[in-house]
């Protein structure tokens, strides 16, 4: 038994046996032309780092440390100035920022924005839930960006250069799943809407987490938090199932 993952022609996978390894390369090597590459160093971007803690004992690290210096590349900012956050402390984003005039729009139009941030959301989908809030929150203006929007961009830039090593490390002997729930009250300047957010953490790291604007108004803060912990039950509710297979 093991768990066999798929995305188009790049196959990862995992099992406690290696019989059954050697079963399915056998059985894919029978129907497909297939390079068994052997223990994952990399896939689709992600970098895996395999450490031995003692004899047949592991532990695994994830990052896109590389994926990131190109980000930097791509923009021109392997020479800007780290930041600790994200975004500024404190800073809202909204649509009174997004350029109103023709000619405000054309001299937008030449930011790469929408191509940053689909680049980020990779980024953040993989190894990085620590800018999951930022990239939500940017993202939201792809269609028309302002000047702002494009500065808190590269502030998110500055700070990923300073945090490109940051890793999802994955420890066997820690092996509970721990959920942890969060919402703002009315962040959203637009249509005063509130952001949940959600982060579980297996074998003490994340492996699933989740920045999104609520689809209702909530009238309290206690209404916005029960929002956020409906979205992170349902999540919990299809981790178990997934682990109880």
């Amino acid at each position: 038994g093991g768990i066999l993952a798929v995305y188009v022609d790049d196959f990862l996978y995992a099992t406690k046996y290696p019989k059954d390894y050697e079963k399915l390369i056998k059985d894919l090597s029978d129907a497909f032309e297939i390079e068994d590459l052997g223990y994952s160093r990399s896939l689709l971007g992600i970098r895996v780092i395999r450490t031995t803690n003692k004899p047949g004992e592991y532990s695994y690290a994830l990052d896109q440390s590389f994926y990131i210096k190109s980000i930097l590349e791509t923009f021109r900012m392997t020479e800007c100035t780290t930041r600790s956050t994200p975004l500024s402390p404190g800073a809202k984003y909204s649509k009174s920022q997004c350029p109103a005039s023709t000619e405000e729009i054309e001299a937008m139009s030449n930011i790469p924005f929408r191509q940053f941030i689909g680049k980020v959301m990779y980024l953040m989908t993989g190894t990085r839930p620590d800018i999951a809030y930022a990239v939500s929150t940017l993202a939201q203006f792809s269609a028309n960006p302002g000047n702002s929007h494009w500065t808190a961009a590269k502030h998110l830039m500055a700070y990923l250069k300073g945090t490109m090593n940051y890793q999802l490390v994955f420890d066997k002997s820690y092996a509970l799943i721990e959920g942890y729930s969060d919402s703002d009250y009315a962040g959203n300047v637009d249509n005063r809407k509130s952001t949940s957010g959600f982060c579980f953490m297996l074998g003490g790291c994340a492996i699933t987490w989740r920045s999104r604007r609520q689809a209702t108004v909530a009238l309290s803060t206690a209404e916005a938090e029960y929002v956020g912990l409906s979205e992170a039950t349902k999540e919990a509710l299809w981790l178990r199932t997934m682990i109880s297979q």
